[in-house]
């Protein structure tokens, strides 16, 4: 099982499911003070409660280009192997080692491999994953892949 101490230098990012937000009115006495107008009476008060939402995905890179994910299915339904299930809880432990692991196989893949391994990233955490990618050619910048033909020194650029 890969943890995060098998590698130098990783960035992870967390996919966390939306906040909750529930609102209320309660009604309150205000106690009386003299001289006020609005004392004595029972006032409304709004209460905003928010519930944090919970992960439910991690993304990693191990470096430039080398980008592992992991998902849990948090929606009940029904599949074939398991039958009726009511939804996964999010493992940390069981997500990044997953995640890592899918970055060290795209780590030992060339380029066009790479790609069309990534096409199995899951449409609910795409944006999470090319923020990643962003994310991991700034934080790996010697890693990067240079796809340039023309030398520097050459005077017969095109442009």
């Amino acid at each position: 099982m890969l943890t995060l101490k098998n590698f130098d230098k990783v960035l992870v990012s967390y996919l966390y499911e939306p906040d909750t937000y529930t609102a209320k009115v309660v009604y309150v006495s205000v106690p009386v003070i003299e001289g006020q107008a609005d004392t004595g009476k029972m006032m409304p008060r709004a209460i905003l409660e928010t519930v944090k939402g919970k992960r439910k995905g991690v993304v990693v890179a191990i470096g430039a280009g080398q980008i592992g994910w992991s998902m849990c299915n948090t929606k009940p339904g029904w599949s074939r192997k398991e039958g009726w299930h009511e939804g996964d809880v999010f493992d940390r432990e069981k997500g990044l080692s997953l995640a890592l692991k899918r970055a060290d196989i795209a780590s030992r893949l060339n380029r066009w491999e790479r790609e069309s391994f990534y096409t199995k990233v899951p449409d609910s955490i795409i944006d999470l994953f090319e923020e990643m990618d962003f994310r991991a050619q700034l934080y790996f910048p010697e890693e990067v892949e240079d796809d340039n033909d023309y030398d520097d020194d050459d005077d017969s650029l095109p442009f």
